[in-house]
This record gives structure tokens, C-alpha cells and sequence, in this order.
């Protein structure tokens, strides 16, 4: 269950009273943290908790300092920290870093404290994937066959009609509830996204939302580690299923680098503020590296739609990638005014000549039409 849990308001008073003090001390050290501590002192987390209240016993050990974990986890990315022990011991260094959390020096979060966190958020069974095994051997050899794309152009879809059937399916009223960043997306949507549209941050009235995939090269081996005992009796050249430190990390062309990359793809939806003139994203998904923008275009509309019902798009700008029928219709079908460029392999669906001439406003010249 979780017990003492420390309002916004509350955090904001802890705030203002101790760095107060801490400012005769170390001057320098808060002016450079004066970005990440107005964004934390901005952060309300009170509806979290109700967010949260699902993953925790009723009877069990009380949990502690989920609002400051959290908070925790937010400074950690803030000062480009990635590895969890290595930050927990320069919370423990600093005293800064620990007020800044909401925390005092008796109450630091653990590592453990951290670790069990993730545990909660990620729908997934963390201790199970890591002992999963993955044929190395047969997934290059696959991979082998493909021929590279080339510079600037993707890997086509392994199965032709799979975006008209999942368009259908999330047509429907489906979706894909069983994804195990469910959690973590409910409460990107919830305590940043939401507040950025109610501060006006995101407009509402004529939403235009665009959505694109980028590359993430992930560090860890894809080689793996055998567990067999195939080198014990002399075989080195093994075919042997390995375990790996990141199970769902796979191949994916990355056309920008003009090479084959392992990790995965990041797919996000962005509004354009016009006034900060910055890109605000409103959704996020890692998806498989090797999965076809076309296929991940219209899911994450569909999950949007899901996330933040009271929010309607109203424009959809997309890449030539999802340049096909069932993203039309499905736009169509939902009142969404699709924004994408063509791609150049469809010549034969153009209306229109390539040299097409418009008017101020963007609208094509009528005399031009064919």
C-alpha cells in the first residue's frame, strides 16, 4: 500500500524552506540547477497516486517515497545520469540533490527502492524476460538474405495488407492493451501532456499532430551469452540459443546512417508550439526496429485517441512511409485531416501533375487538375 504520501503543495513549502538556507551555502550549485529545479517545482504528482494505488498490496509492507522516486528518476534525466547506482550515491554526496527531491538525509531512496519502482510501472515480467533465451544464429542468417535498402529508403513490410487489417481492427474500437509501457504512457498523458493542453501549452480548438519514428542504436551485445556446454566438449562455433541482456532489442535499418543498427524505434506524436517555436511531444512508443512506420503510424493514433479521449486531432502530418489507402480511410472514418507526403514509388495514384501550382494558402490551382 502506499503510505505518507506527500502532496504538491506540501513539496513546494519543502522547497522554498530549505533551499532558502542552502542558498548562503552553495550559491553557485543552485543557479545551475535552477532549470531542473523549476521543472520539478512545477511537476504536480498528486495524480499519481490514484495512477499508482493499482500496483500496490493493500496488506503488505506500506511502500514510502513514491513521489520523490519519481521525482528522483525525473532530476536523474535532467543531469544525464543513466546508470541508477551511480546516482543514488551522488544523492547520498549531495545534499543539494537530495532537497531537491523532496528528501532529507535519513530518507534517501535506495537502489532497491529505484529498481522496485520500474518493477511496478513496466507491465512486464522483468525477472522472467531476463532469462529468456533468443536463437542468435538463425535471426543473422535471416538477416543476411535481406538486401539493404539504400541510403534515404526503408525496409519494406514483412507481410503485405498488414496495415488494412490493423487498420480494421483498430477501427473496430480495438487496441493493444496487453503492451507493457501501458502504464508508463498512462502517466506521460496524465501528468505532463494534460497540463501542457489546460496551460494552453498544446492548442486544443484545431490540434495538428505530427508523428515520426527515429532510430535507437541500443549498446547492449547482440552476440549474446551461451549458457549451453558446447565448449566444454570442443564446440566453439555453437548454434546454441543465448541469452541476452536486452531480449527485445532486434535489427532495423536506419536510413539517415545508411547501415543496419540493432535496438529499436521510437515513435513519437508532437505538437508544434508556435510561440516557444518548439516541438512538445504528446506520445511515445518503442516499438521493434525493424517495424514499418505505416504500422506504427496508425496505432499510435489510435492509442492517443485512447489515452486523451477529450482531446480531438484535427490534422495528422505523417511521412511518405505511411503514404497508403488504409491510413486515409481510417483518418477519414475518424474526422482527421491527413497531412502526408507522397511517396515517390506510387506514381501511378497522383491526381495531380508533379509541377502543380497553389495559391497563397496552400490550396492547389484548380485550372492545373487533371
Amino acid at each position: 500500500m502506499l503510505k505518507n504520501w506527500t502532496s504538491h503543495a506540501e513539496y513546494q513549502q519543502f522547497i522554498i524552506s530549505n533551499l532558502s538556507s542552502l542558498y548562503k551555502s552553495f550559491p553557485r550549485k543552485i543557479i545551475e540547477l535552477e532549470h531542473s529545479i523549476s521543472k520539478l517545482y512545477c511537476l504536480d504528482l498528486d495524480i499519481l497516486r490514484e495512477i499508482l494505488k493499482p500496483c500496490y498490496s493493500n496488506t503488505d509492507r506500506p511502500a514510502t517515497l513514491q513521489p520523490e522516486i519519481f521525482r528522483s528518476f525525473s532530476l536523474m534525466l535532467f543531469q544525464k545520469e543513466t546508470s541508477i547506482t551511480n546516482w543514488v550515491k551522488k544523492l547520498h554526496a549531495s545534499e543539494l540533490l537530495i532537497t531537491c527531491i523532496g528528501c532529507t538525509k535519513n530518507n534517501v531512496p535506495s537502489i532497491g527502492a529505484h529498481y522496485d519502482f520500474i518493477s511496478r510501472l513496466w507491465l512486464s515480467n522483468l525477472s522472467t524476460d531476463r532469462i529468456k533465451l533468443k536463437n542468435t544464429y538463425s535471426y543473422k542468417r535471416k538477416l543476411s538474405k535481406i538486401k539493404s535498402p539504400g541510403k534515404n529508403k526503408k525496409l519494406p513490410n514483412k507481410k503485405t495488407g498488414v496495415v488494412k487489417r490493423i487498420s480494421d481492427f483498430l477501427e473496430s474500437g480495438r487496441s493493444f492493451s496487453l503492451r507493457a509501457e501501458k502504464l508508463l504512457q498512462k502517466i506521460f498523458a496524465l501528468v505532463a501532456v494534460q497540463p501542457s493542453f489546460n496551460l494552453n501549452l498544446i492548442e486544443k480548438s484545431n490540434l495538428t499532430v505530427a508523428g515520426d519514428g527515429t532510430c535507437v542504436h541500443c549498446k547492449s551485445s547482440y552476440y549474446g551469452s551461451k549458457v549451453c556446454d558446447c565448449r566444454q566438449n570442443e564446440i566453439y562455433d555453437c548454434k546454441c540459443p543465448r541469452r541476452l541482456s536486452d531480449i527485445n532489442a532486434t535489427w532495423g535499418w536506419d536510413s539517415h546512417e545508411n547501415r543496419w543498427f540493432y535496438g529499436y524505434t521510437l515513435y513519437a506524436l508532437s505538437s508544434y508550439n508556435k510561440k516557444h517555436k518548439i516541438d512538445l511531444p504528446i506520445y511515445l512508443r518503442f516499438v521493434e526496429a525493424s517495424r514499418h512506420d505505416s504500422i506504427t503510424g496508425i496505432v499510435a493514433l489510435a492509442e492517443f485517441r485512447e489515452l486523451l479521449p477529450q482531446f480531438n486531432i484535427s490534422n495528422y502530418v505523417l511521412d511518405s512511409a505511411n503514404d497508403n489507402y488504409p491510413t486515409y480511410e481510417l483518418c477519414s472514418k475518424w474526422n482527421i485531416n491527413p497531412f502526408i507526403d507522397l511517396n515517390s514509388k506510387n506514381k501511378g495514384n497522383s491526381k495531380y501533375p508533379t509541377t502543380l501550382d497553389i495559391n497563397e494558402k496552400g490550396v492547389p490551382i484548380q485550372g492545373n487538375c487533371i
